[in-house]
């Protein structure tokens, strides 16, 4: 007779599965807890900054069109044409001749605008509807290039209201000006106080400066070259921010729109081209 054998044994149960991972709360806690009041007031800061860039925030100003010599019959115009709203002698060089002056840009003279105002009959017949594009841009555009300006100013107060209060905090804790005891330590932490509020108040002063001159370069875009700036911001928004952030890291962002961009440019030229034309003519 056949031996009968016993059934084999059940193969053994599964290990159990690992233990879950422990929760990191420090990413959904700092999610949810208040923010601080430096937090708030950098986004607020922030918030502010954004509601004033005309410009895709995406798009980095090196991709942007290169207006510079309407940017300088501006200016040109500004503090040669009209030297009876032109700023003090003192406003004149800080904001214009100074800058004329390391630029090597020779401004316009009186006479030179006064021909590319009443141009000789027959020569460059583009010439007066070119004087009247200039300043129309002129009248469209100058708002930023004044908040521009004030922001300059108004950081330059704010970055050496620091350096004032700094010195008022020296570096071994005594108060130059405070008596002794809590007196002492409440004014310098109310100094200090003083000091972190003018520094946020130079920074987003700064960086507003940068926005309003991207804004008057744009504007000065839009108005000079209105159907190829179109063309080229619709190129922006088409191409949208994730590829503009690829090829930042590739070091590839200058060759998305450049054709439009160079058609900007390009447009942008032949108008300041008309115009020094005129001020040759005798």
């Amino acid at each position: 007779m056949a031996t009968s054998h016993p059934p084999p044994p059940p193969p053994p149960p599964p290990p159990p599965p690992p233990p879950p991972p422990p929760v990191d709360l420090s990413v959904s806690d700092k999610a949810h807890r208040p923010l601080s009041q430096a937090e708030r007031n950098q986004v607020e800061m922030q918030s502010r900054i954004m509601k004033e860039i005309i410009v895709p925030v995406f798009v980095p100003e090196k991709c942007h069109p290169k207006v510079e010599s309407i940017v300088r019959l501006l200016r040109d115009l500004e503090f040669t044409s009209s030297p009876a709203s032109a700023p003090s002698s003192a406003g004149r060089d800080n904001n214009g001749e100074a800058e004329l002056r390391l630029k090597k840009v020779k401004p316009f003279t009186p006479e030179e605008w006064d021909r590319m105002a009443h141009p000789v009959p027959g020569k460059c017949p583009s010439g007066p509807i070119a004087m009247n594009r200039v300043k129309s841009i002129h009248r469209q555009c100058q708002e930023y290039k004044v908040k521009a300006d004030n922001q300059r100013r108004k950081a330059e107060e704010e970055r050496s209201r620091v350096r004032r209060l700094k010195r008022e905090v020296p570096d071994d804790g005594e108060f130059l000006v405070g008596g002794d005891g809590d007196v002492g330590g409440n004014r310098r932490r109310e100094r200090r106080d003083e000091i972190v509020a003018a520094a946020e108040r130079f920074k987003e002063a700064t960086n507003l400066t940068k926005v309003y001159e991207i804004n008057f370069r744009h504007c000065i875009a839009q108005s000079a070259c209105s159907n190829r700036t179109k063309y080229m911001s619709t190129c922006w928004r088409t191409l949208g921010p994730e590829t503009f952030r690829v090829a930042s890291e590739n070091g590839m962002v200058e060759v998305l729109c450049r054709n439009e961009r160079e058609a900007v440019e390009h447009c942008a030229g032949e108008l300041a081209m008309d115009l020094t034309r005129l001020s040759m003519d005798h």
